[in-house]
């Protein structure tokens, strides 16, 4: 009798092992299927965070007449910031940047954070101006949008193409407000700021390039007065060096051998609160700062000159106002 008891035992403890092991097994297997579905949603997750950074405005059909500078650029590519960029050594040229029809608008009046120039090993190629997420960041100049998408370390990008060939880049945007072969005006929105991309706090990423190189954005710049320095630029080799400090050449400055002077707009005060007849020029000055200076544009300077635009003011020249 003690024997049978003792297998019915024995027999008891046996089935009540195997169905705990059958348990925890299927413990087990419940557990795996919710880590796999927590990875699917994940997996989901992400796979709809990567179709709202591609969620860009449709591009605007362009014919080639609409492209600006194609005789200076050999493609308008919508992929990439550097387009087969020049060799600095060919590029001499003056750029026009503001007239009586062209003008300009700063394209967020914030704090530079960060310069242009070298960090470590890399090449920091443009300002960081602080913002904050959701500010608007504008065009500087008129132009067409060529670059509009989510790119590398730039994060959300806008690349615009003006129609003296110069290109300005906006970058870590928390969302574009352009689409590619859109045309803009100065100060036409193109982004929300943001962080996207390579940033640790919010703040617009700007460049200047010219034939896909990029220079210090401080040849033109005015952080003080949330301006430009001049109303024209001469790029030549001197103007790409990679330095922290810009190299700034007015017309009346090309032949300067000092590659760290940055030269000061000097305009000779006038002799009482009236508009002069006669300003002459000083080192640095401009028509386009004249003109601001006197309350005058720049066209009718021009006229009163017999003079143009993109005319070259010499040291000591006579520019009539009346």
């Amino acid at each position: 009798m003690k024997l049978i008891i003792g297998k019915i035992l024995v027999l008891s403890l046996l089935l009540f092992t195997v169905e705990s092991l059958v348990a925890q097994e299927n413990i087990v297997d419940e557990s795996l299927a919710l880590v796999q579905n927590d990875s699917l949603l994940l997996d989901s997750n992400l796979v709809q965070n990567q179709d709202e950074l591609t969620d860009f405005l449709v591009p605007i059909s362009i014919s080639e007449d609409e492209i600006p500078c194609t005789n200076i650029y050999e493609t308008w590519n919508n992929d990439h910031v550097r387009i087969n960029p020049a060799s600095i050594s060919t590029i001499d040229t003056i750029l026009v940047l503001v007239n009586d029809s062209s003008r300009f608008v700063f394209p967020f009046e914030g704090k530079m954070i960060s310069n242009f120039g070298q960090r470590g090993r890399r090449t920091h190629s443009g300002l960081d101006i602080k913002l904050q997420k959701g500010d608007t960041v504008v065009s500087a100049f008129d132009g067409v949008v060529r670059m509009a998408k989510t790119y590398s370390g730039y994060g959300k990008i806008v690349v615009v193409r003006h129609y003296n060939g110069l290109e300005t880049v906006y970058s870590h945007f928390s969302e574009i407000l352009v689409a590619v072969n859109q045309k803009v005006k100065a100060g036409e929105p193109l982004g929300l700021g943001g962080r996207t991309g390579r940033a640790t706090t919010e703040h617009l990423h700007f460049e200047t390039r010219y034939l896909g190189v990029a220079f210090h954005p401080m040849h033109i710049l005015d952080f003080d007065n949330f301006d430009l320095k001049t109303d024209t630029l001469i790029l030549n080799r001197k103007t790409f060096r990679i330095s922290n400090r810009p190299i700034y050449q007015n017309i009346v400055d090309i032949e300067s051998d000092d590659e760290h002077s940055e030269t000061e707009h000097e305009i000779a005060p006038s002799a009482s609160s009236s508009t002069p007849e006669i300003h002459i020029v000083k080192k640095g000055d401009s028509l386009y700062a004249i003109s601001r200076r006197y309350g005058k544009s720049v066209k009718q300077l021009c006229e009163l000159n017999s003079i143009n635009e993109n005319s070259i003011l010499n040291i000591g020249q006579r520019i009539k106002l009346n």
